[in-house]
């Protein structure tokens, strides 16, 4: 769970990583991702952003919600981003995924995917590149591949987990506290609430591994 927020003795040129979620409650369980809290800081002349700033192991993290889906809105926010943070290396786009449920993977509330590009597929595909046929969806267009030092990050992440080698979590057991205090606003199967917290355990500890690889 994210300390409490402290002054903020950083400049907008520190901030290297940026994170835009399209929902309320998806900025708010991106902020509980946080180790360290920020303060605020004067944005950029123009910039209609409110953001929430600060910092996951070595990395200084600029946060924005959309608070609305769609792709004209996430470009206004990534543009408005960038003119006030203007050394933000990487944008990630963190959401609840809508078109994850599959009866081939089992993926449950609380899961973080992580997408890769793989053949022609650049890792994510804007539904309206595709269309929907009798034997399932076809790729008709993609969006760029992400950027490089990402996939490699992706990559490590990958080895580290094949050779066993996962750091010790105590920040699991605190995450999976702060979630529960937003599950009233999202319907959950009770039946799958153990499950659920072995599935925050393993992938908050990969998504610490991908943090500490970019």
């Amino acid at each position: 769970m994210a300390s409490q927020r402290q002054s903020n003795p950083l400049s907008r040129d520190d901030y290297v990583i940026g994170w835009i979620s399209a929902l309320t409650i998806e900025s708010a369980a991106a902020v509980l991702m946080l180790d360290e809290e920020h303060g605020d800081l004067s944005i950029a002349k123009g910039d209609s952003n409110t953001y929430s700033l600060g910092r996951i192991g070595t990395h200084n993290i600029v946060m924005a919600c959309m608070n609305q889906a769609g792709g004209v809105p996430a470009n206004t926010v990534a543009t408005n981003l960038m003119k006030s943070f203007r050394n933000v290396r990487y944008i990630l786009m963190v959401g609840i995924g809508g078109g994850i449920p599959s009866t081939k993977y089992e993926v449950r509330l609380g899961d973080i995917v992580v997408s890769e590009p793989t053949g022609r597929s650049p890792g994510v595909v804007q539904s309206d590149f595709g269309k929907w046929e009798v034997d399932g969806f076809k790729i008709r267009g993609s969006l760029n591949r992400p950027a490089e030092g990402l996939i490699r990050a992706v990559g490590a992440v990958k080895r580290e987990e094949l050779l066993g080698r996962t750091p010790g979590n105590t920040k699991a057991g605190t995450m999976i506290t702060s979630i529960e205090k937003i599950r009233c606003h999202v319907t959950i199967d009770p039946a799958s609430n153990a499950h659920r917290k072995h599935q925050i355990q393993k992938f908050i500890t990969v998504s610490l591994l991908l943090e500490a690889r970019l």
